[in-house]
Formats: structure tokens, sequence, C-alpha cells
């Protein structure tokens, strides 16, 4: 579903983050919805997936855009990253702060986040939409309901796992920070 409406979709506007950056890690990313919406034709841009989205997104890999099942492997193609980008993905993986912390030891020049997950206590939720609801625009699908647990994590282990970087604006739910030392 994912897949093909991504296909579908034409965005509209501009991206002002996305200016000037050369290579991103897009963490959690679908079929490359954020690279069209980022509209950079000389930009690498690396999304991390699960492995099911990663075999059905690999028919539309490019020099430019590629699909990938671990952080790792996505840095090894990239090189040196300069904007990790994530949007309310990491409450999806079943130990999130891990997946922050080495989100953050990647070494990007910016971090933005968005729709990250918080509680007071860490909570384990089953959350469910209907098929349709998933993924950019809208297209004719039998409808159903899917269900996918969402994990909660604390803002203070959130930004703890940032000391390396410093918080140049953030919201209720979304943060963008910026190096200050090597990792």
């Amino acid at each position: 579903m994912i897949f093909r409406k991504t296909l579908a979709y034409v965005p509209q506007g501009d991206w002002p983050e996305m200016h000037g950056v050369s290579s991103v890690l897009d963490f959690g990313g679908g079929a490359g919805l954020h690279y069209k919406e980022a509209n950079l034709p000389n930009a690498r841009w690396a999304v991390v997936e699960t492995k099911a989205m990663v075999d059905r997104a690999m028919e539309i890999a490019t020099d430019s855009l590629h699909f990938f099942p671990s952080v790792k492997e996505a840095v090894d193609w990239l090189g040196s990253v300069d904007l990790m980008y994530s949007d309310g993905a990491i409450q999806y993986t079943p130990d999130p702060m891990q997946v922050v912390r080495e989100l953050c030891s990647v070494g990007a020049q910016k971090l933005i986040w968005r729709r990250v997950f918080f509680s007071k206590t860490p909570r384990v939720e089953i959350q469910s939409s209907y098929l349709g609801d998933n993924g950019p625009g809208t297209i004719d699908v039998a409808e159903k309901t899917v269900r996918y647990k969402r994990v909660s994590i604390s803002e203070s282990d959130f930004m703890a796992a940032h000391n390396s970087y410093s918080l140049d604006d953030r919201g209720d739910d979304w943060f963008r920070f910026q190096i200050t030392r090597t990792i």
C-alpha cells in the first residue's frame, strides 16, 4: 500500500530544511516519500526500513536513492551523513531508545525528528488504522484495519542521547539538532 501510494504521490511546495543537503539517512522513510518531497536530484538518500519494505522498494532504487534494512548498511553506502531524518518511525521499533542512540552515533551534521511518541513512563500500546490511511495521498483499496505495536520513550532519555548535539528548535513532538562535536 505505502509503496503504491508513494509511486502515485506528487509532492507540492518546497522543503527549506533540505536546502544544501547532499546526503540523507531517512529512518523509516517508507518507499522514498521524503526523497520525493525534498526534490534534491544531486543528493544521496538512504532509506532505512523493514526488510519487507526494502525488498519491495528496491525496484525503484537509483544511484541517488537506496533502501537498507539497517542503519549500518545505510551509513556504509552514504559515507558521511549531512542529515538524519526520522518522521514517526522510532516508536514502531522494538527498542526505540536503542534506535535513537544508534542514529545519534552516526554523527550526522543535523538531526530532524518528527512525531516522536513520549510518555512519562514507558508504555506499549496497540495502535490501529485503516490500511488506506497509511502512506501519502489516496488510492482505491479494499479497506481493512491494520494493527501495530507503538512504544513510547522518555523525553529526558531522548534528550540525553543527543550529548554531541545542540538543540536548534523544537515543538511538542519534533526536534532539530546541530552537531557540536565530532563523534
